[in-house]
């Protein structure tokens, strides 16, 4: 017997499919902060309890694919409710995930079956508070689909990008320098791997929500076929231990760059000062860097840069969130020479003026009028 579907019955299914989507949505962000927290305080009860709970999201998963297909072929919807079907099948499998990397998390709690030597990085708590910031922000998108708050949501994916480089880099230096805590160090390098990708999937949430309620696309919306000055607010120079190629890059780029462009430096593991070297060779190009200091990626205002520069192969720099032009400078490290020495000025002094030329071309190329589009499109 064919069933013909009412308007009543179609409002049930959508209305149904979003009940769902809110359950799951719900379930994943309370797993999320429980498995954050129980990692945190090594809660090996808590985190057997969430991985039970994670199977009951894959059920869900299936359920919502399941319906939507069926609205799909029976009512063949278009306009709005096209958009929210589309969305919440993208969704779910975002959300799906965010409960498989909840599981990841507990796993490593569970399976860690020695006494901790180890005290968590003060990082992954500020990851934590900032992960809560971002299901807040999201769960308010959802409803109101407002453009700002989704460029809020990326700023705060991008400070998650910045704590896992910080947090990657102390890890790593604990393995060198301590091996005896290695495998603790390595179950951090997980979990903030996981975090990290937390966050990305929290972004497409939000990029779907303002699919859904604006339709519009905000994937990759920083491609673009040209770069002006006046596209960019800031720029971020970046190497290791932000003591002298970033410094000098800073320095260069305050001087050659219009003032209205914001320039910073900052390190995954800062020195505690400016290589005297490179104070040197920048005082011989008349620049004075001495009152300069090495910093932290998370004490800039991440929100505010839109260009990054990595001044080296050693910084391990993932591509942040909604930043406009990325580049790679592989320079040679002059820091890692005994201060002082003819040989390691010159190397400081070699630099400086590549950095110097770079910066120049960078400048040069910005100021290229970009290509314009075929008026035919």
């Amino acid at each position: 017997m064919t069933i013909t579907l009412t308007d009543k019955e179609y409002q049930a299914q959508l209305n149904l499919l979003t009940d769902k989507l809110e359950h799951i949505r719900k379930i994943a962000s309370e797993l999320i902060i429980k498995s954050l927290t129980a990692f945190i305080h090594n809660d090996k009860n808590t985190a057997q309890r969430i991985m039970r709970v994670e199977f009951d999201v894959n059920q869900f998963e299936l359920d919502i694919d399941d319906l939507c297909v069926k609205i799909l072929a029976r009512r063949q919807p278009v306009a709005t409710d096209l958009r929210f079907i589309v969305s919440a099948m993208k969704q779910v499998a975002d959300i799906e995930r965010l409960s498989d990397l909840s599981y990841n998390i507990c796993r490593i709690i569970v399976e860690f079956d020695r006494e901790r030597t180890m005290s968590i990085p003060d990082s992954i708590v500020k990851m934590l508070h900032t992960i809560e910031q971002m299901i807040s922000l999201e769960n308010e998108l959802s409803k109101d689909g407002m453009f700002q708050k989704f460029e809020s949501l990326m700023q705060l994916d991008k400070k998650i990008d910045v704590y896992y480089i910080e947090t990657f880099r102390e890890m790593l230096n604990v393995i060198t320098r301590a091996p005896e805590k290695t495998f603790e160090a390595m179950a951090v390098l997980s979990v903030i791997k996981n975090i990290e990708r937390i966050g990305d999937h929290l972004s497409n949430l939000g990029e779907r929500d303002i699919f859904r309620l604006k339709g519009k696309d905000v994937r990759h919306r920083n491609l673009k076929k040209g770069l002006l000055f006046d596209d960019i607010r800031g720029i971020l120079f970046i190497c290791v231990h932000n003591s002298a190629r970033s410094q000098i890059a800073e320095a260069w780029a305050r001087a050659l760059l219009p003032e209205a462009v914001k320039v910073w430096s900052a390190g995954s593991d800062p020195s505690d000062s400016v290589h005297p070297d490179a104070i040197s060779v920048m005082r011989d190009a008349g620049i004075n860097i001495g009152h300069q200091k090495p910093k932290k990626i998370s004490s800039i205002p991440i929100d505010e840069v839109d260009v990054m520069i990595v001044m080296c192969g050693e910084e391990l720099c993932p591509d942040l969130p909604d930043i406009k032009k990325r580049e790679t400078w592989i320079l040679p490290d002059p820091a890692k020479y005994s201060a002082g020495t003819p040989e390691t000025i010159a190397r400081m002094a070699d630099i400086r003026d590549q950095i110097k030329n770079r910066i120049l071309e960078f400048k040069k190329d910005l100021l290229k009028t970009p290509p314009q589009r075929d008026r035919a499109d």
